[in-house]
């Protein structure tokens, strides 16, 4: 059993990284041309148009942001002490619910991109060099790719191929 599931686990692997491929080429053609929608996280599906199987490629991403990220802030909040504070409390109580951390103590994108919008809004040298400093200290980071197979059934309702022991269903003969 272990020498067949060895060489299943091979396969797999192999299919894998081939799919990957295949569809990775695909996913930079269809860029180039505009066919990836500008929101995507690069993950994507294709349907024959004859058999109507279909396949998906989903990644995995997340966007995180770097130490520059902390010495941001601290300028941020020296800032906002020093200049905002006292001549203006609803931007000092906006931006600095735009810093605020999420539960895991990571800043939240969405809040520092809205914060970017605004990075004109001051001329002050702390403010100018936080936007800059959150700017450059973003990325986004593949944790992952699956790719997914679906056939259409008797009703036309995609119904998986499933390629994980765990999840195929089996009837155990009892004896």
């Amino acid at each position: 059993i272990m020498l067949k599931a060895k060489r299943m686990e091979a396969e797999l692997k192999d299919f894998k990284l081939f799919a990957l491929n295949r569809l990775e080429g695909f996913r930079k053609t269809a860029d180039d041309y505009g066919d990836i929608r500008s929101n995507s996280k690069g993950g994507f599906s294709l349907r024959h148009s004859q058999t109507q199987e279909m396949v998906r490629l989903d990644r995995n991403i997340t966007s995180e942001y770097d130490e520059r990220a902390s010495q941001a802030e601290d300028l941020l909040k020296d800032f906002l002490q020093d200049k905002i504070k006292k001549r203006d409390l609803a931007s000092y109580r906006t931006i600095n619910v735009l810093l605020s951390r999420n539960k895991a103590g990571d800043f939240t994108p969405a809040q520092i991109a809205s914060l970017l919008q605004i990075k004109d809004n001051y001329s002050d040298e702390r403010w100018v060099k936080a936007m800059q400093l959150f700017e450059e200290s973003y990325r986004v980071r593949d944790i992952s790719y699956s790719v997914s197979f679906f056939k259409k059934d008797q009703l036309s309702k995609d119904v998986a191929i499933i390629l994980s022991l765990a999840a195929l269903p089996v009837e155990i003969e009892e004896k």
